[in-house]
């Protein structure tokens, strides 16, 4: 549901779920989701999502990924 407001293009949604869910908190939530397909797979549509709609976001990628690598390798396998 949060990322279809994000697809709306509406700033007002995307600044709020952006000050309600920094990446540092969704990336924990990912980090703890270790086989929880659902959850990864729209937490990770939901980062992408928001990814679009952060100017410096960046400077965030490298952490996302070295965050999420492990669970990004463990699903491949």
């Amino acid at each position: 549901m949060l990322s279809a407001l994000v697809d709306t293009n509406n700033k007002v949604n995307v600044g709020k779920l952006i000050k309600r869910y920094p990446f540092d908190t969704l990336i924990s939530f990912l980090v703890k989701s270790k086989n929880c397909w659902p959850l990864k797979r729209n937490l990770r549509s939901f980062i992408n999502r928001l990814y679009y709609f952060q100017p410096d976001i960046d400077s965030q990628l490298k952490t996302i990924l070295s965050l999420d690598l492990k669970n990004i390798i463990e699903d491949l396998n």
